[in-house]
This record gives structure tokens, sequence and C-alpha cells, in this order.
């Protein structure tokens, strides 16, 4: 890749430089919040499907799929990475032709 971005931008070029996934929009990644926040995704995905389990109110489980999933886009956040590109699952479903 070296010889390949020299041919294009020449010597005087500014190599660009790489930032791992794990870093947040000012380049540091808080890893006490990234493991609070991986505990608290935890201890909400058990709550979630407890209630699932024990088939409760559609209503209290949505509110607290809501919950998890607004903990999931802060970690995501957290560790760098862009939250948008983690809501996949909404694919296509249903009768085969």
């Amino acid at each position: 890749m070296d010889s390949w971005w020299l041919s294009f931008h020449g010597v005087l070029g500014k190599k660009p430089e790489v930032v791992s996934s794990g870093t947040t929009a000012n380049g540091a990644v808080d890893s006490q919040e990234v493991e609070r926040l991986t505990e608290a995704v935890s201890k909400q995905g058990l709550l979630v499907r407890d209630l699932k389990s024990q088939k409760a109110e559609k209503s209290r489980i949505d509110s607290e799929v809501a919950v998890l999933l607004d903990l999931k886009r802060k970690l995501a956040v957290a560790q760098g990475q862009d939250p948008e590109a983690l809501t996949g699952g909404k694919g296509k479903k249903g009768k085969k032709k």
C-alpha cells in the first residue's frame, strides 16, 4: 500500500493515519465507560429475556427493549463505532416464491 499511496500522492503528501475502531471522535476510548456500558447492556438483555420468558405485557417488553437499544447505541459510540451500522436485522422476511 505504501508504494500505491506514494504513486498517487508523491513524497510531499502526508500519509493518512489509520484510526482504530476503538477510538471516539476525540481520539480516546474511555475503557471504564465501555466496561460500564457493556455490563449495563448485559443486565438489560437479561431483563428483556426474562420478561419475554414470563410472557409479560407487550408494552413493558417494548419499553425495556427501547432501553436496551439505547444502551447498545451508547456502547457503540463509546467504542468508536457507527451506531447506525449496528442496527441490522431489518432484512426481508416472509414468503418464499
